[in-house]
């Protein structure tokens, strides 16, 4: 089972394993519990609008907007580092004149371009700083991070921690303490990872929970299998291995059937030794839906929602 009932959950995993499509059936189903929800696209790919809604709605980075689909309504909010960073320095640095005016001419950005460049989790942590700004004074009842693959991951959640070991005075200083103490608080926070049963996403989750159990102090609440195709039983597997073996036109497809249903068997042996709550979603025309279902079978007592 896994426990829904946080104010931050962050979706990520391997590009193409369907992280977006499970941020859009969580959004869906917390919304549909009348739960006021924002949805942030950490890349701004886009990916989440194109899962939620088919790719009919589009929104402009760095603004939040509410849109419906499903039944429900929830705010989308695809991240912009340019008004990341101004509303940072607004918020935060006393300057001269208007901080979009010092953008929109150059010396503000440049200066940004130079220290990222030289500390790359400034990038990160301005990413995180937004999605933790929403979290704290939103008034959203969950915050939910349509987040990016594998490395980049690591690098937002270990932001705050890493740009301390860089700066250890002024307002920066105190905003990523309260950001890391935000992302390591276990009742606050909770990281989904999704992969699908195949070896290679199966591998980099195995490295990718790893890495986040090293290297952040961040609480993964379980993983998201995805596209996970029925598994012969022992009957199914024996039938299929003898028509496989025979001289039929339809052994090439019981040995398609037979390699798939054992990668999937394998693989998700491999899952389950992380020993962590796990969901499988089925193959679906309809995946929104089939998520929202998946994830309402994993959570046995309503009021975690």
């Amino acid at each position: 089972m896994i426990d829904l009932d946080r104010k931050l959950i962050i979706v990520g995993g391997k590009g193409g394993v369907g992280r977006s499509s499970s941020a859009a059936g969580l959004a869906v189903l917390l919304a549909r519990h009348a739960k006021k929800v924002l949805v942030v696209d950490a890349v701004a790919s886009g990916g989440f609008l194109q899962a939620f809604t088919g790719g009919t709605t589009s929104v402009t980075p760095g603004v939040i907007t509410p849109v419906t689909a499903h039944g429900v309504e929830v705010s989308v909010l695809e991240v912009a580092t340019e008004s990341s960073l101004q509303e940072y320095v607004e918020r935060f640095v006393p300057l001269p004149v208007g901080s979009s005016r010092l953008i929109s001419l150059g010396p503000i950005a440049s200066v940004f371009d130079y220290v990222s460049n030289a500390a790359p989790a400034v990038k990160e942590i301005l990413t995180i700083g937004k999605i933790g700004h929403e979290v704290r004074n939103g008034g959203w009842d969950t915050v939910v991070v349509d987040g990016p693959a594998t490395g980049h991951l690591i690098e937002l959640l270990s932001a705050p921690d890493s740009l301390t070991e860089l700066v250890n005075v002024g307002p920066l200083i105190e905003q990523t303490t309260w950001l890391g103490e935000l992302l390591n608080d276990a009742t606050e926070t909770s990281v989904l990872l999704v992969t699908t049963p195949e070896e290679l996403p199966v591998s980099e989750l195995v490295e990718l929970n790893d890495r986040i159990t090293n290297e952040t102090a961040c609480h993964v609440a379980g993983i998201i299998v995805n596209r996970v195709p029925p598994v012969l039983s022992e009957a199914g597997f024996s039938e299929a291995s003898t028509l496989a073996a025979s001289d039929s036109s339809l052994a090439p497809a019981a040995q398609i059937v037979l390699h798939r249903s054992t990668t999937t068997a394998t693989q998700l042996k491999r899952i389950e030794g992380l020993d962590l709550p796990t969901i499988q979603v089925e193959e679906t025309s309809n995946i929104v839906e089939t998520y929202v279902q998946a994830f309402s079978d994993s959570t046995s007592e309503k009021d975690q929602l």
